[in-house]
């Protein structure tokens, strides 16, 4: 993949290069933000997540009764040093997902987003969770112990197509003002 630019009249490289930095690189990079969110939401709505391991079967069971738990939790109320356990059980759960790994609520899917951070900096954001899905993990909570294995979902590399037409355009941009 290559651009090509036919130019008919002068121009000052050096002035479409500073401009294209400033001006053109940044919305090329919430562009590509944009692209992997919108893979990685098709990614997880495909009812086939190509290679990931299927849910565990007591996983399935508990999404049907709408249940989220991992366990027991002690917590340490710190105003009366007291410790209570408690179930961290969430009821109600609509399922929207059926056995579809990482689309149990719609959570996970729904907050993937291209968000600007820094001055000129755009990165793919969403909930604090999906990047423990992404890498995998352990649930170690008293007699409760196991491993969720990894699901690789975000997709961080758009089509190169689509990113290069954003570069094109951008370009074009910043040779029009010089």
């Amino acid at each position: 993949m290559s651009l090509t630019f036919k130019i008919k009249n002068n121009i000052q490289l050096d002035k479409v290069v500073k401009d294209f930095i400033k001006n053109g690189m940044p919305k090329t990079m919430e562009k590509i933000a944009e692209f992997s969110a919108e893979d990685t939401r098709e990614f997880v709505n495909s009812s086939v997540l190509h290679g990931t391991k299927p849910l565990a079967d007591v996983t399935v069971r508990k999404r049907d009764e709408g249940v989220f738990y991992e366990g027991k939790v002690r917590v340490q109320h710190f105003n009366n040093r007291k410790s209570v356990d408690f179930p961290p059980t969430r009821k109600g759960i609509k399922n929207i997902g059926g056995i579809i790994p990482l689309k149990y609520s719609g959570n996970l899917v729904n907050s993937l987003k291209s968000s600007k951070f820094e001055k000129n900096m755009t990165t793919l954001k969403g909930v604090d969770y999906a990047l423990e899905h992404h890498r995998g993990y352990k649930v170690d909570k008293h007699e409760l112990k196991w491993k969720v294995p990894a699901r690789k979902f975000l997709q961080l590399k758009p089509n190169m197509n689509k990113v290069m037409k954003v570069v094109e355009k951008e370009v074009k941009k910043s040779i029009k003002k010089n």
